[in-house]
């Protein structure tokens, strides 16, 4: 209601609803509503909103703009690493591996928290684990899970990581 009104906009409340729309999965009104919250003056958070609907929208050309254009603004360890594992995701979903290696080894350049990187490395493995690399990614998510300060989203993608590559394997048990 917000979005068609003539309130002034507030791109806290937008992007809050954007958020809202993608935990529904109403991916037409996630965009919507972030690209008010942009338009509003939102920084970082709707525009990564938007990256993310896009690539699960199927519209990965659109997603990669997008991203590529947020990575260039991420500022933080925290920023890269949101934006660079959907990134990840969408330049593989594209065929663009090779661009996933660089972009992959680029942002991790750029990270001074080594726990931020492990995030980066899980993301990897998943992409090695669905690109037929098996044992290279199971090791490697080996690897993320014995670290020290794996975080819980590390833990996340190493475990999709170890899910797809077992069943490459035919290790189907737990």
């Amino acid at each position: 209601l917000t979005v068609e009104s003539d309130l002034q906009p507030d791109p806290g409340l937008l992007t809050a609803a954007a958020h809202k729309a993608t935990e529904l999965g109403d991916l037409v009104l996630a965009e919507r509503v972030a690209r008010a919250a942009i338009a509003a003056g939102g920084g970082f958070e709707p525009r990564l909103l938007l990256g993310n609907a896009l690539h699960w929208a199927g519209r990965g050309t659109e997603a990669e703009a997008e991203l590529a254009a947020l990575q260039a603004v991420a500022s933080t360890d925290a920023q890269r690493v949101q934006v660079a594992i959907p990134r990840m995701f969408t330049l593989a979903s594209l065929g663009r591996i090779t661009e996933v290696d660089a972009m992959v080894d680029a942002v991790t350049t750029t990270l001074s928290d080594d726990a931020a990187a492990l995030d980066m490395v899980g993301g990897r493995a998943v992409i090695d684990a669905f690109g037929g690399r098996t044992m290279p990614a199971i090791e490697v998510a080996t690897g993320v899970l014995a670290h020290p300060r794996c975080t819980p989203p590390a833990a996340q993608l190493a475990t999709w990581a170890f899910a797809i590559a077992g069943g490459g394997l035919g290790r189907l048990e737990g």
